[in-house]
């Protein structure tokens, strides 16, 4: 089945011009219907263009004749600013219209969304005072911005989404969403709900009961395995036993012979065995060896040679200084 752009944005338009029928717009009717507004808006994403004045340059040689009129890039973006709560009931009631929108089961989540890097930047930020400094736990750094949260279905199909400052708890925020938009948990009993460890508390167990939910945690680690133990490691294979590694013993079992470290004996090279005839074995050499006289300080101490002048005497900052 091939897929054709035209009638693809043509039954878009025609299903939000019936969405929009029974709207009322105050003011003189405009030459860029809201219908093709919005279908205008779709096809820019959907043909992955992000600047708008490219896009409108783009549009009568990619969909020739389907819209009559253009607005250049000033109008178009003032109409698409304005027609924001519009364009979002229309996203809404087309992620309704597909079967997506009533899996049982929902994807709950969060990510920092970083904003600014340096105290100047932050400062000077049209967000100081809505976000804030919060913990990557994925990265293990500082970030200063706010924290996408996401809820969406198996499928990637987002439900509802928010911007909350990093500092407030995921489950506050969850229990917020929630209630904003009361309808999306009374429409689908027996709904479950798939998160990380950071949303497991008894307060979320209770609210999501109380409206007919279920919140099912990640499986807990048992409690007599390492947290650095991995899986199991599987039997050699019998064409490899007897081979010699070159960093392993022999024979299973045999030690290895350990490091000198004492204090005050050098660490010595190891001996060329039969495995590192390749290696460059270079000779034992102690570490008060002579400084080669030719050798001359990058700073200005006030001496002649290194060599000569006993380490007592060199003066503890810069000559001079």
């Amino acid at each position: 089945m091939r897929t054709d752009l035209n009638t693809l944005l043509t039954a878009l338009y025609v299903w939000i011009d019936d969405r929009l029928a029974g709207r009322v717009r105050v003011g003189r009717r405009p030459r860029l219907t809201d219908s093709e507004l919005l279908t205008l808006a779709v096809a820019q994403v959907l043909l992955g263009w992000h600047s708008e004045a490219r896009w409108l340059r783009l549009v009568p040689a990619a969909l020739p004749g389907a819209f009559p009129y253009l607005p250049g890039q000033s109008g178009y973006n003032k109409r698409l600013r304005a027609a924001l709560p519009l364009l979002n009931r229309i996203i809404r009631d087309l992620a309704a219209d597909t079967d997506l929108w009533t899996d049982p089961v929902w994807l709950i989540d969060s990510t920092p969304v970083e904003c600014a890097r340096s105290r100047p930047a932050a400062l000077r930020s049209q967000l100081a005072g809505i976000a804030g400094y919060g913990w990557c736990r994925s990265h293990s750094r500082w970030f200063w911005g706010l924290r996408l949260h996401l809820v969406c279905t198996p499928a990637g199909l987002p439900i509802t989404w928010a911007l909350a400052p990093p500092s407030l708890d995921e489950r506050q925020v969850l229990m917020a969403m929630l209630d904003h938009d009361q309808p999306l948990l009374a429409q689908r009993p027996g709904l479950l709900l798939l998160a990380d460890k950071g949303y497991i508390s008894a307060e979320l167990d209770d609210y999501l009961h109380a409206r007919g939910a279920d919140l099912l945690p990640p499986v807990a680690a048992s409690p007599h395995a390492s947290p650095r133990s991995g899986p199991a490691r599987a039997d050699p294979p019998a064409h490899r036993v007897g081979l010699r590694h070159p960093q392993r013993p022999t024979r299973p079992g045999t030690a290895r012979r350990p490091h000198d470290h004492r204090r005050g004996h050098p660490s010595r090279p190891a001996l060329a065995g039969a495995d590192r005839c390749h290696l460059a074995q270079p000779r034992h050499r102690p570490a008060d060896h002579p400084i080669v006289d030719r050798l001359r300080p990058l700073t200005d101490f006030g001496l002649t040679h290194l060599g000569d002048t006993d380490a007592s005497s060199v003066p503890c900052g810069r000559s001079g200084g």
